[in-house]
């Protein structure tokens, strides 16, 4: 993982879990399936203070350390080939001055030369290690790309859950609510989200009701009669299971009086009487 860097251009409404469009620039793809890829790597240019280093490379270090010390080795090894080259060359002409080949010479001139091939088997080596390095990039990258890839998804996720979740605690909290309504003058009323309803009526009338609307399947419904004056609550009962219509226990209308009150269940696009309490009597 880390930080990736680049232009975002396109659709880029919403949040950063329901973006659309592609990307372009570094990074590129889409929302679900974001790509950096290894020429972009590559084509990066080295930090200010690049320098030289010398040593082996070592697990931890960071890529640019890795090539200072593949560089400083090189030069290194380019550099004893050059001294062992003019030690050779002076060896020769003090060989060509004397006019004699001395046995000591030629044992270090063979030394040098065994020494040349050494280096330049090291210098073997690091190129192979260049390579091996360079591949270990592309495997990174890759990597780099898939863990961006599932970030965006868990985050996904993470938006779609707590969606849910709210969602949930929203009904919750409206289901447990209690609702007043002042029944006065009406023949309906909307009993969305809602557990209890108390109808209040100032007027010494009777209000009756024929339909409850905004009901859902399986939603359970307490109506209270309360702060009623000298009048009651009748709603009417529906020998069918019209839209919102009531159907009470037996034929009768049900007439609710200061603290009675009554419990329905929403079944079938229709409200179900289940019980009923005449507090009143």
């Amino acid at each position: 993982t880390g930080d990736v860097t680049g232009n975002v251009t396109g659709n880029t409404s919403g949040s950063s879990a329901t973006f659309t469009g592609a990307l372009a620039g570094d990074v590129t793809g889409t929302q679900a399936a974001t790509v950096l890829a290894p020429a972009v790597l590559f084509a990066k240019t080295l930090q200010a203070g690049y320098t030289s280093l010398a040593g082996p490379i070592a697990i931890g270090d960071t890529l640019e350390v890795a090539i200072e010390k593949l560089d400083g080795n090189i030069k290194g090894n380019v550099l004893a080939i050059n001294n062992n080259a003019t030690n050779i060359n002076t060896n020769t002409n003090n060989i060509a001055a004397i006019g004699l080949v001395n046995a000591t010479q030629t044992a270090n001139i063979a030394t040098n030369t065994a020494g040349i091939a050494t280096n330049l088997g090291n210098i073997a080596t690091n190129t192979t290690n260049i390579s091996t390095n360079t591949t270990n990039i592309g495997t990174n990258t890759t990597n780099i790309g898939t863990n961006t890839t599932d970030i965006a998804t868990n985050a996904a996720d993470i938006t779609t859950a707590q969606t849910a979740a709210d969602d949930a605690q929203t009904a919750i909290d409206n289901l447990s609510a209690v609702a007043t309504i002042d029944a006065e003058g009406l023949t309906t009323f909307a009993a969305t989200d809602k557990a209890v309803i108390i109808l209040e009526d100032s007027a010494a009338v009777t209000e009756v009701i024929a339909t409850i609307t905004g009901g859902t399947a399986g939603q359970s419904l307490t109506i209270v009669a309360g702060a009623l004056s000298t009048g009651t609550i009748d709603l009417t009962d529906s020998a069918t299971c019209t839209a919102d219509a009531l159907r009470l226990d037996g034929t009768a209308t049900a007439v609710l009086a200061d603290g009675d009150l009554i419990e329905l269940i929403y079944v079938g696009g229709c409200w179900n009487e289940v019980s009923r309490s005449q507090n009143s009597i």
